[in-house]
Parts: structure tokens; C-alpha cells; sequence
């Protein structure tokens, strides 16, 4: 290639690249300035905002300070106004008038001494008792009962009551909420029962009454009897002498009968008389009164078999217009193996054919006050 044809390719290159290079520094708009003076047009933009945040800002603080000066206006004149109106002279108020009465609130008196000491002992009381039922019931293994609340102690009762009911894997299952808690031991049944009366049972949140609720409308009602067999009833009745009654841990008995004799007497009574069944009475612990104490009778069929034994810790003999009923308490009945509590802690024995002449003369003989003379069931 020629030299001077080299001279002119290079110049043509060079036109071209020139051209496109001040092409692409034209802004799109076609408005603005050239590729020349693109950095000072944004330092120029930059400027141009920063000038108007700084008079928004002067214009906010301005507004800051005359809202302060307004401020400080109204405390002012709030002090002034309490200064005046504490100069102000208040005029005495006259009495009222005597045939106007108004009563006057008093607070009434409060506890004295001695009842304030009376609910610390109520209070320790009702903690220990609670205390040593969830003991005695950990100790005899009933473990599907967990007590948490007693309540009030009281002559014959505790409560409110809260019973937790346990699964056999120790899982909480439900609950036993209860008015009163009494108990109910019987010595010559060996066995414990523990009631609770006015309650429900819940499962769930769904509660249902232990009987017909004693209130329309109320889920509380009835009685619930958990019976704990083959326990020593003694240290319950030292431990819980408010709860079980007229139980004692001794065997009561006054001395004015000869007990061999009595028992033998009244078994003979009972194997002459079979209108009833036939009745043999195996133990006597003691006489008080009308009131025969840990009794033991026996039930036999024609062949002499036991049919069923009778724990009672009192029986009592009443007459029954020709007959003789032998009432029994707190105790069980086995047969076999099976026990079962008294229902409502009785059982009633009746000999429609017992001779009154041969009974008269046993202790405690006699109609029950309030009762119609007729026969009992069972």
C-alpha cells in the first residue's frame, strides 16, 4: 500500500471515531448539555437539593420554637392562675342545721385478738390435715387420688375439696370437686370410706354431678363414697378426729354387761329365730348404752354355708311392731371375697317373727323415735 493511501484510511478512522464518540455525550433529551459538561451538571443538581433541605430544616426548627414559645405561654399563665386562686380567702361552712341527720360512714371494727388467733389455728389445722391425708393415701399405695385442697376444717366435715384423679401412668385423668369431705371408718370392717358430698366429677371440662343437684340449674349435687378396704382404721381416727364422727380408737364399752354372756344370749336369740334368715353372731367388743359396738354378724343357708358376714362398729336393736330390726353402722359386708360398704353407712337386719318377751330385756330394745313401726328392708 502506498504511503499517502495510508495517510488518508487513517484519517477517515479517526473522522469516524470522532464523530461517534461526541454522539454518544448528547443526552438523549437533545436539551442538555454535551458529554463536555456532564459532571458539573450533577454537582449542580446535588447543590440545588441540598439547598432545599436546608430551608425545610430552618423552616421545621422555626416551627419547633414558636410551638415552644406557646408552650411556656400556658404554663405561665397556669401558674398565675393557681397563684390567684390560692389568695383567694375561703369562707368557713357553716354547721348543718340540727334537724337534718346524716349519717356518718364508720368502718366496722375490725378482728380482735383472739379471733385472729383462732383462724391462724383454723389455718394450720386445715394445712395439716391436708398434709396427712395425701400421706396416708401415698402410704396405703392409693395412688389414683391426689388431694390439693381441704378447705376449712370443721365438726365433722372439711371443705371445699379438690381431688386430682390419676391414670395408672400418673397422668392427671380428672377431677373431684366436693362441698364437705367426711370420713367414714368402720373397726370391725377394717376399711375406710371416704365421702364426699355436693360434687361433680369433670373430665375434659365437662362436669357431671355425683347425684340430682341440689340447686335447679347448679352442677353440684349428690354424694360420692370411695371405700379404701383392709385398712387399719386407728390412725385415721387419731389423725382425723373432726372427720370421723363418733368413732374413737378405742373400743367403747360402759362395764354394765357381762359381753360373753350378751353375746351368747343374743346368738341364741338369732338361731331360734330364722324368719329372717339365718343369723349367728360371732363377735361383741362392747356395750354403751343402747349401742352395741364391733359387732360381727354371720348369714347362713339351710346347709349351714356361709352366704355373707356383716362388719359393723355399732348395731342397735329397735322395735319393729312384732318384729325386731338390728340396725347396723358404719361398716362392710363380704361375700366371698367381695366387699361392699354399708349403703349410706347402714344395714338393716328385720325378724318379722322375733317374740318381743325374749328380746325386752337386751340392750337398747326399743321403738326408734319418728319411725313408723312396719318392716325395713335390707
Amino acid at each position: 500500500m502506498r504511503p499517502h493511501r495510508l495517510a488518508i484510511l487513517l484519517l477517515g478512522l479517526a473522522a469516524v471515531a470522532l464523530g461517534v464518540g461526541s454522539a454518544t455525550w448528547v443526552r438523549a433529551d437533545g436539551d442538555g448539555p454535551t458529554a463536555h459538561g456532564g459532571p458539573g451538571a450533577e454537582r449542580e443538581t446535588w447543590r440545588e437539593r441540598e439547598v432545599e433541605l436546608l430551608a425545610r430544616i430552618g423552616e421545621l426548627e422555626r416551627s419547633l420554637a414558636r410551638e415552644r414559645e406557646r408552650r411556656t405561654a400556658r404554663e405561665v399563665e397556669w401558674l398565675e392562675f393557681t397563684r390567684a386562686i390560692s389568695a383567694l380567702e375561703v369562707p368557713q361552712t357553716p354547721s348543718p342545721p340540727d334537724f337534718l341527720e346524716i349519717p356518718q360512714e364508720s368502718s366496722p371494727p375490725g378482728p380482735s385478738a383472739g379471733e385472729l388467733a383462732a383462724r391462724e389455728r383454723a389455718a394450720a389445722r386445715s394445712a395439716r390435715v391436708l398434709a396427712d391425708l395425701r400421706a396416708f393415701l401415698l402410704a396405703e399405695q392409693v395412688l389414683a387420688l391426689d388431694v390439693l385442697e381441704v378447705g376449712s376444717v370443721n365438726g365433722g366435715w372439711t371443705g371445699p375439696v379438690v381431688v386430682r384423679l390419676v391414670d395408672d401412668l400418673g397422668r392427671p385423668s380428672g377431677t373431684l370437686v366436693a362441698e364437705r369431705l367426711r370420713l367414714e371408718v368402720s373397726r370391725a370392717g377394717r376399711s375406710v370410706t371416704l365421702i364426699l358430698e355436693e360434687g361433680y366429677e369433670s373430665h375434659g371440662g365437662v362436669a357431671v354431678p355425683f347425684g340430682p343437684p341440689s340447686e335447679p340449674g347448679s352442677r353440684r349435687g349428690g354424694v360420692r363414697r370411695i371405700e379404701l378396704p383392709g385398712m387399719d382404721p386407728l390412725p385415721w381416727i387419731e389423725a382425723f378426729p373432726e372427720l370421723v364422727g363418733e368413732a374413737t380408737a378405742a373400743v367403747p364399752d360402759d362395764g354394765l354387761w357381762n359381753l360373753v354372756e350378751l353375746r351368747m344370749r343374743l346368738d341364741g336369740l338369732l338361731r331360734d329365730d330364722t324368719s329372717g334368715g339365718h343369723w349367728r353372731l360371732r363377735s361383741l367388743g362392747g356395750v354403751t348404752g343402747t349401742t352395741l359396738h364391733d359387732v360381727q354378724l354371720v348369714e347362713l343357708d339351710d346347709r349351714a354355708r356361709v352366704v355373707r358376714r356383716l362388719f359393723a362398729d355399732r348395731m342397735q336393736l329397735l322395735a319393729r311392731g312384732r318384729g325386731v330390726e338390728l340396725r347396723l353402722e358404719d361398716g362392710v359386708q363380704m361375700r366371698g371375697d367381695a366387699r361392699a360398704p354399708f349403703l349410706d353407712g347402714r344395714y338393716r337386719v328385720f325378724l318379722p317373727r322375733a317374740r318381743a318377751a325374749a328380746w325386752g330385756s337386751l340392750p337398747g330394745l326399743r321403738t326408734p323415735p319418728g319411725e313408723p313401726a312396719g318392716e325395713s328392708g335390707r
